[in-house]
Parts: structure tokens; C-alpha cells; sequence
């Protein structure tokens, strides 16, 4: 080991990863057992593993192979996020970093822990990591990490400029652990897709469903309140709505207070059917169809719920309303100004992987999976009795795919319902002691898995006791006290006055990049007036970006917004033309913004109009707010005009 080198890069490790510095230092790692890692010459590490040996990036010309490999990426706009699969020859990711603009975001995956660890003490990598965005991801360290980076870094204007590179002889080596790790990183980037699609199509429902579902956060719980109330010494059952549940329907019944069942809202109608009222429902979508929910019993069984579902159904429902964070900075605030936890759900897009996850965070070793075919059983998508029959047949077009079944057959199922699947999978990996039995008796094969008839789960695994979840759960206090709701509803009010003064933002924007444009128009070009106009929308959207209330409004214009900022990481040769074209996505976007306004602000209307009625007060009677809430404390409102 090189003394000088590893305390050097040590020391930059702890200055910039430190936690895995941390983990480093305390041996906190698995080592894979038939690797050895040495240095050889030029500072090139050489790889052993089950008898073959490989020099990283060993090449006859260096030089010309990493100006090659790295090609296509120097062009790549501000912002892009680059893949980089090894660490184990820091000459070519100091050519990446010398070829490429400092707005680069660079992700390294290093698949070998005694790669890292060899690196770490013979070769001085501090440049790596001086001063640009690059992101260290080491198996068996904290690889766990890779999706909070993504999500970070990847938007929907940035996502189709991703790039993946793997240096040379790692895929010689380290041909499964990269195969593995490449697939998650596809399924990942296929769930973020979908998610920055969803937002777009439900955008026109955002903001009707948050807003109006805020009157109802107000008498509320969150899902941490669980914590600790729900016993978790049995096992945790998902039910779905795929077809094979018409089979076992009936065990059900067996498992009630034996078990926790937790259904999807697809599921509901068929349960009850069968006399079957599960402990809770989850529900997921802004604009699921509210006829999924007509029965009468409905309306009182516990609801797992984000305040983007669609507001309909939860006017209708008049059970307890347990909510989960799933991205609406409006009403997270509502949590964070009182230290409040109210936590997300890592979903892997559809409601059964969201309810999968709520049982893990509850504490449950055991999670049984129920109507979970996730894939055409006998040419239908769901069980009778959840979508109406026309709505099954319409469907089948989708299954445009095929996946292997319990008994080894391929069966038809939609690319979505491999992608859950996988989500499944990769969940099963990653926590091996999490015993998860497929009681579906039908539909995909999931690997990591245990296949069993739903009557032998709940023999095996349910005890014979039973809890009366039904008490447990009615005994939840709402999650605000009486002060707390007074400020929260007086925080409320106070959002009229910001999305007023938004308009006048707006108004303001439009100008000055009109100004802005102008400016780059004429022929000798003003830096000195540029500049000025370019602090001032700077300071613009840091407030439309960054304040609570506008998420809301920025979210419900997603559909427009995701179509404009397609062309926002373009750019021209012309300083001026680039200056031109700037200013339009800046003179739309802000149109954009006052149309959304005026949409939103009636939303917001009725929300107060409600929130009076309540509280017994005329239309017209003013709402006296504090001087100074919890939630305003601090928060700084700009100006209309600067």
C-alpha cells in the first residue's frame, strides 16, 4: 500500500463521501471471495478471479482508445448524466473529466469492492472528485444508493441524453454483476419514464386533487402512525385483482384477524362480494375511476392514501384516511412546519408494489401475494367484478408481451406488468430475509418467491389468535391537534395572497424576457443588461421552482411544460440566436404559468369556501390570520415587482 496516496485520497473521500468513507475505514463491505486485486505497471490495476487475470484498460494506445470511448459524450448538453461501470483505470475518467463541460453529471459503479479498495490505496483519484458532480456507487457499499442519484439527476428534460460507459476488461470479469446492475438501471430508467408521463397526463387532475384533498389532510393520519401499532407477528397479505383470485377468493376468509390483508382498490368490489372486508385499502391514481368504489362498505374501511388520488373518491369515503408522501410539496408542508413525519412508499409504479412496501415499513417478515398474476391468465387482466367486462376485453390489445408462468409456460402480459414484476424481483433481492410467498396459484413466475396455495400459506404461516385490527386502527389519533389545524388552515388561506402575487411574477417574467430577446436581437449585444435581466428571472424561478405552493401549479402544466422543455437542453452556435431561442422557452413557459394560475386559483377558491363553511363563517367574513404561523416563520415571499 502507497501510505501517502491512500490517506490523500482518504482524506478527499471523507471531505466529499464521508459516510463511505466511514464504511470504508470500518470495514463495513462483503469481499467477493475468489478475486485479488494488485497494482501493475503504469498504474493499472490487475485483476485475478477463479484462475484468469486481466489488466483494466491495458491497451496499445491508451490515448486514442479514451478519446474514442469518450466521443459522443463531450457534446452532450449541461446537465446530462454519464454512466461510468469501473473505477479501475483513472486515466480514462481524467480524460472524460478534461473533455467535458464542469455541468456534467458523471455516476461511477464500481462492481468490485477490491477494485475500489486497491484504488483507493495505490492510485491518486482526488481529481475525480474535486469540484464536479460525480456520484461514487460501490457494490456491496452503497450501491443502494443509485435510484435517490437518479432521481436526483435525471428529468424529463435530461433522460433521453443518458449515457453508459464501461471500461475496458471490466466486462470480461465482471460480466454478471454488470449485467445485473445494468438491469436495474434500465428498469429504473423505464419506472421514470412512466412516472414523468403519469405526471403529464394526470397533470389537468393535479392540482382539483390536491388542493381539494388538503380539507381532508386537516383529519388525517399518516401512514408512521402505523408504526408500531400494527403487530407484524403474522404475516402481511397484498391482494390484488388478477384473474387467478376468483380461485382462492374464498381462503380469505380463513386469513381474516389471522393475517393483515391489505387490498388494492381494483380489488374491493370482488372482496366484498365474497363477505370479505380487508383491513385497509390502498389507492394510487389521480384519476381512478370512481365506480370502483360504489359499494356501500367501501366508503368505511381505512384508505392508504397520497393527496394526489382523485378527489372524488376520497369525498366519498368517510373511513380513516391514512396518507403517505408521494411528491406534493403543498401538503408536505403542512408535516414539516410541525415535525411531523409522514413518509413516502417506494413504488415500482403500480399500487400492488406501493402496498408491498407499505408492509415492509410496518414491520412485516412475512408478505403473502394474492390476485398478483401480473400477466394475461386465461386471457384476462383482471378478476370479474373489478373493471366492467367491456374495460377487460379493451385491455388485451395491451398484452403485447410475454412472461413465464408459475408452471413454465409463457403467458401473455403488458411490458407494465413486467416492469412491476421486476420491481418485485429486485425488491426479493435486495432483502433476502424478507420471506415473500406467491399464493396467486397462477399468472408470472417471481423469482425470490416461495409458490404456495393461499389455504397452505394461511396454515403455515397465520397463527391461530386474532388481532382486531378494525379497534387498533380506529383508536389512531388525527395526526394534527387542535393548534396545529388552526395554523394549517390559516396557512391555507394564506395561499390565495402567493398565487396573487405569482401572477404578478408572471407578468413580470414575460417582460423581461421580451427585454431579453430584444436584446439578443440587435446586433451589438448590451453583456451589461443581460446580465441584470438574467439575476432578476434567476431570482423568478428560483421562486417558482422552490416554493411549496407553486409545485402545484408547476405540476398541473406538466403536459405543456413537458413539451416546451424537450428543446430546453438544445443549443445554437450563435450566441445570439441561442440567446433568442432562450428567451421564447422563457416568454412560453411563463405564459404557461399565468394559464395555469388561472386555473388553479378557482380550485383554491373552493377549497377556502369549503373550509368557511365550516367553521360557520359568511362567504364574505374576513379570516383572521396569525401575525406570524409556524409555517411563515422565515419564509421569505419576493416581491411582485423588482
Amino acid at each position: 500500500m502507497n501510505r501517502t496516496i491512500y490517506e490523500k485520497n482518504m482524506a478527499a473521500f471523507h471531505a466529499r463521501y464521508d459516510y463511505v468513507a466511514n464504511q470504508i475505514e470500518e470495514k463495513e463491505y462483503e469481499l467477493t471471495e475468489g478475486i485479488k486485486a494488485e497494482l501493475a505497471e503504469g498504474d493499472l490495476i490487475r485483476v485475478e478471479r477463479d484462475g484468469e487475470s486481466t489488466v483494466l484498460g491495458a491497451h496499445y494506445d491508451e490515448t486514442e482508445r479514451a478519446e474514442h470511448w469518450i466521443r459522443d459524450i463531450k457534446d452532450l448538453p449541461d446537465y446530462s448524466t454519464v454512466l461510468i461501470v469501473g473505477l479501475g483505470n483513472a486515466f480514462y475518467l481524467q480524460e472524460l473529466l478534461r473533455a467535458t463541460s464542469e455541468q456534467l453529471n458523471i455516476l461511477i459503479y464500481e462492481p468490485c469492492v477490491e477494485v475500489f479498495l486497491k484504488v483507493l490505496e495505490e492510485i491518486d483519484i482526488t481529481e475525480v472528485f474535486e469540484n464536479r458532480p460525480v456520484a461514487l456507487l460501490v457494490k456491496s457499499v452503497n450501491d443502494e444508493e443509485l435510484i435517490p442519484v437518479m432521481s436526483k439527476w435525471l428529468t424529463n428534460e435530461t433522460l433521453s441524453y443518458f449515457r453508459t460507459r464501461i471500461l475496458p476488461g471490466y466486462d470480461k470479469l465482471f460480466f454478471e454483476e454488470i449485467k445485473e446492475f445494468l438491469g436495474i438501471i434500465k428498469r429504473t430508467l423505464q419506472r421514470m419514464k412512466v412516472d414523468q408521463n403519469t405526471i403529464a397526463f394526470f397533470g389537468n387532475f393535479y392540482a382539483k386533487n390536491v388542493i381539494g384533498n388538503a380539507k381532508y389532510v386537516l383529519k388525517s393520519h399518516t401512514i408512521n402512525q402505523l408504526s408500531g401499532l400494527i403487530p407484524h407477528d403474522r404475516p402481511a397479505i397484498i391482494i390484488a385483482a388478477g384473474p387467478s383470485l376468483k380461485n382462492n377468493i374464498h381462503d380469505l376468509k380463513e386469513a381474516e384477524g389471522r393475517a393483515f390483508l391489505i387490498a388494492v382498490d381494483t380489488a374491493l368490489k370482488p372482496l366484498l362480494a365474497e363477505g370479505i372486508i380487508p383491513d385497509m385499502f390502498m389507492t394510487v391514481d389521480g384519476n381512478k375511476p370512481v365506480e370502483l368504489f360504489d359499494r356501500e362498505e367501501i366508503r368505511e374501511i381505512p384508505m392508504v392514501l397520497s393527496a394526489d388520488v382523485n378527489n372524488e373518491v376520497v369525498r366519498r369515503h368517510t373511513g380513516k384516511k391514512i396518507f403517505y408522501y408521494n411528491g406534493e410539496e403543498f401538503i408536505q408542508k403542512l408535516y414539516l412546519d410541525h415535525n411531523i413525519p409522514c413518509s413516502g412508499v417506494p413504488s415500482g409504479g403500480s399500487v400492488s408494489n406501493s402496498a408491498f412496501s407499505l408492509a415492509e415499513q410496518l414491520g412485516f417478515e412475512t408478505i403473502i401475494l394474492v390476485g398478483q398474476d401480473l400477466a394475461y391468465t386465461g386471457n384476462r387482466s383482471h378478476i370479474e367484478g373489478s373493471f366492467s367486462e367491456e374495460e377487460i376485453v379493451r385491455k388485451r390489445v395491451n398484452a403485447t408481451a410475454q412472461v413465464e408462468d408459475i408452471h413454465g409456460n409463457m403467458v401473455p402480459t403488458q411490458p407494465n406488468m413486467l416492469m412491476f414484476l421486476r420491481w418485485f424481483e429486485d425488491r426479493m433481492k435486495a432483502h433476502p430475509e424478507l420471506k415473500v410467498i406467491d399464493a396467486t396459484e397462477g399468472g408470472a413466475k417471481k423469482k425470490g418467491a416461495v409458490n404456495m396455495t393461499l389455504r397452505d400459506a394461511i396454515r403455515e404461516e397465520c397463527p391461530a389468535d386474532h388481532v382486531d385490527y378494525k379497534s387498533l386502527i380506529d383508536s389512531l389519533p388525527y395526526v394534527f391537534d387542535e393548534e396545529m389545524d388552526r395554523e394549517n388552515r390559516a396557512y391555507l388561506f394564506g395561499r390565495k395572497k402567493v398565487m396573487q402575487d405569482a401572477v404578478k411574477k408572471a407578468n413580470q417574467g414575460l417582460r423581461l424576457y421580451r427585454q431579453l430577446e430584444r436584446l439578443f436581437q440587435k446586433e451589438k449585444l448590451d453583456a451589461g443588461k443581460v446580465k441584470k435581466i438574467s439575476k432578476k428571472l434567476e431570482k423568478l424561478t428560483r421562486f417558482f421552482e422552490q416554493d411549496p405552493t407553486m409545485t402545484v401549479v408547476m405540476r398541473s402544466m406538466a403536459s405543456i411544460s413537458f413539451a416546451i422543455s424537450r428543446g430546453m437542453y438544445d443549443y445554437e452556435e450563435d450566441l445570439h440566436d441561442e440567446g433568442v431561442m432562450i428567451a421564447r422557452q422563457g416568454i412560453v413557459m411563463m405564459t404557461c404559468i399565468k394559464i395555469s394560475l388561472h386555473n388553479v386559483i378557482p380550485i383554491l377558491d373552493d377549497l377556502l369556501e369549503e373550509l368557511r363553511a365550516e367553521e360557520n363563517r359568511e362567504p364574505g367574513e374576513e379570516i383572521l390570520e396569525p401575525a406570524k404561523t409556524k409555517q411563515e416563520d422565515g419564509q421569505q415571499q419576493t416581491g411582485g415587482e423588482s
